[in-house]
């Protein structure tokens, strides 16, 4: 969420290029972020990063910014009516005690 808020997926797949993807995708899901998870789904389709193309310096992340058609999947993510923010929220109200531990 936080890469893709400051720098979009094209950031999110440099910084990120070796996460597992589908347990970030079955997250979203449990958290009710269905609409993120489909975005990041379409986006990992285009993805065009790998540990071999991963940017080096700040030029070649910039080229690689701008060689991609990633900025539809940073708009529709954007435009999502319900923030991931607010779906871990929410998703914490309903499962605080696995959290939380109150000590009187």
């Amino acid at each position: 969420m936080s890469e893709v808020y400051n720098g979009g997926h094209y950031q999110y797949f440099t910084n990120k290029v070796c996460f597992d993807h589908l347990e970030v995708l079955n997250s979203l899901e449990v958290l009710g972020a269905t609409e993120q998870a489909q975005i990041l789904r379409e986006a990992l389709r285009m993805n065009p990063v790998t540990p071999e193309t991963i940017a080096r310096n700040v030029e070649e992340f910039i080229q690689g910014y701008q060689d991609t058609d990633l900025g539809r999947f940073d708009k529709a993510f954007y435009r999502c009516k319900t923030k991931i923010e607010d779906y871990l929220g929410a998703y914490l109200d309903r499962h605080e005690s696995e959290f939380v531990q109150w000590i009187p």
